[in-house]
């Protein structure tokens, strides 16, 4: 499976630029939690499912991301994939009354502009156009970013489609994620 990458050279609205600016050398300078496992997967189910994951759970999880045996990519590619798995998670689909998520099987495709305003709450615990942004650029950055994206034909499988991904990936490599846990 190839990496989530997050390179691109464009010019973006300054709260953009707390989503691309590159945090990887900032990782061996400043140990986050939120680089290990065990709390990177207890995150994602209190930030998703606002509980701690089971026994069983929890291992699934962190067997998945040290299956990779310390490859760097691999382990970004895993942490992308399993917080994308919430997004299809029954107990949070369950929860779209409020998150505008339909409910069927297979799940219905995400509006984009739902994704991008919950990935603001979920990943950040923000509205989009609170500070530090004031404003709803950096919101319609996102949301251009995601309806220009092209994905697989067919609709593909969702826990890898590049388009949501890429936005998941953006949210868990930024700056204002990282902070939420130490130092970015």
């Amino acid at each position: 499976m190839r990496g989530i990458n997050l390179k691109r050279a464009v010019l973006l609205p300054s709260a953009a630029l707390l989503f691309v600016a590159s945090v990887q050398g900032l990782h061996a300078q400043c140990p986050n939690p939120i680089d290990g496992a065990s709390f990177f997967v207890r995150q994602q189910y209190l930030d998703f499912l606002n509980r701690q994951p089971t026994t069983t759970e929890l291992n699934r999880g962190v067997n998945q991301i040290n299956a990779c045996a310390g490859n760097a990519s691999c382990i970004h590619t895993q942490r992308v994939l399993i917080s994308r798995s919430f997004w299809d998670h029954p107990e949070f689909r369950s929860q779209s009354r409020t998150f505008g998520l339909g409910l069927a099987d297979p799940p219905l495709l995400y509006d984009n502009r739902d994704f991008v305003w919950l990935s603001y709450n979920i990943y950040l615990r923000r509205d989009p156009d609170d500070p530090p942004d004031n404003n709803l650029d950096g919101f319609n950055f996102w949301l251009n970013d995601l309806n220009t994206c092209t994905g697989p034909e067919d609709g593909g499988d969702r826990d890898t489609d590049p388009c949501y991904n890429h936005i998941v990936d953006a949210f868990l490599s930024s700056i204002e994620y990282r902070a939420r846990f130490g130092c970015p």
